[in-house]
């Protein structure tokens, strides 16, 4: 099953390469990026200091540019992780070397003339055992990708090199030049691990399919909807026997989902005691910022065969405050210890 994820994870990155090259920005299928600073202080913040409950809990430094330089996550006033960034000219990353309490490892990425990025090795320096004993390993390669481009800039292929083998990736294009295909191939027999198909409607709206292929054939993985704004509207998870549905309003968002619990998750959840279906419902309200003021959570556990308990099991609900630059600066929730937040901040 982990391989699985990990497969349509490299699928799932590589379509978002292709999608971000195809429009010249980042897309709605695109991970978290490495040089993404939020807020309106871009270019002009050095460096931010977060406390809670006035308690150093991390430290971000950024370039001139806006750029994350340097990351520092602290735990019981000990450092748990560490992050540094390095870009070329054109503000495309270059290195992001990170450490942890476990590891450490640092992924490099190299470009061609267009400035895209063609190649990203990820090496490992040091590990810990259970013992908590380092190991000085050095530059041992981990994983790394290539990349491939058409004469119009499109992605046409990525490659993962790894101790599981190396997989392929194969993008194919609608005559719109939007992604419609990508199939993912097994470099050492040839054969079709996995594929994802994308269709688009008239009103901008969009649908991808994942499929996995097995000596049974291809049997679908996961579906996503999208709506004309981007927005994702649904989504359902095959693996996990879940499926969730997305409303949003100018004021907020609702995810309703619903999921089958059988023997399997009985094992990992006991507390359901019954098969049958649950469903979880999570609400966020935003300010006329857009940032969540407030967050929702309603489970609902099937306690007797196969009926829904009429009273939700579980809810919770959190409470998010900010400042006048969009800071949260408080954060009050059932689940924990009410949270206060203050910054200090430098500037250029």
């Amino acid at each position: 099953m982990r391989f699985k994820l990990l497969l349509i994870r490299f699928v799932y990155v590589a379509v978002a390469i292709a999608i971000s090259s195809c429009v010249g920005e980042f897309s709605k299928y695109t991970p978290d990026g490495d040089n993404d600073l939020e807020g309106h202080f871009k270019g002009k913040v050095k460096e931010v200091k977060t406390y809670s409950n006035g308690e150093l809990i991390e430290i971000e430094r950024y370039n001139k540019y806006g750029f994350y330089k340097e990351r520092i996550c602290y735990d019981n006033s000990k450092v748990s992780e560490h992050t540094w960034y390095r870009y070329n000219e054109y503000g495309k990353i270059l290195e992001k070397e990170y450490k942890d309490e476990k590891r450490w490892f640092v992924k490099k990425y190299s470009y061609d003339s267009c400035k895209n990025v063609i190649e990203i090795i990820e090496t490992t320096k040091e590990v810990y055992d259970n013992n908590n004993d380092r190991y000085k390993i050095g530059d041992r390669l981990i994983c790394s990708y290539k990349y491939t481009y058409d004469k119009l800039g499109g992605l046409i292929k990525s490659q993962e090199f790894s101790r599981l083998g190396t997989c392929t990736c194969s993008i194919l294009y609608n005559s719109e030049g939007k992604v419609k295909r990508s199939e993912a191939y097994n470099e050492d027999n040839g054969e079709l691990k996995s594929f994802t198909e994308f269709q688009y409607d008239y009103s901008g709206g969009e649908v991808m399919k994942d499929y996995l292929v097995d000596e049974d054939g291809p049997y679908i993985a996961l579906k996503l909807e999208f709506n004309s704004k981007g927005q994702l509207i649904k989504s359902i998870n095959y693996l996990n026997n879940e499926a969730s549905t997305y409303e949003h309003t100018l004021n907020g968002k609702k995810e309703t989902c619903v999921w089958v619990i059988n023997e399997r998750s009985l094992k990992i959840f006991p507390e359901y005691q019954k098969t049958g279906l649950g469903y979880r419902i999570t609400e966020d309200t935003k300010d006329a910022q857009g940032h969540v003021i407030k967050s929702k959570t309603t489970t609902y556990y099937p306690w007797e065969d196969m009926n829904v308990s009429k009273e939700p099991d579980e809810c919770h609900e959190t409470i998010y405050k900010y400042d006048s630059h969009g800071n949260m600066i408080y954060r009050k929730s059932e689940n924990e210890d009410n949270r206060e937040y203050t910054y200090s901040i430098k500037y250029f």
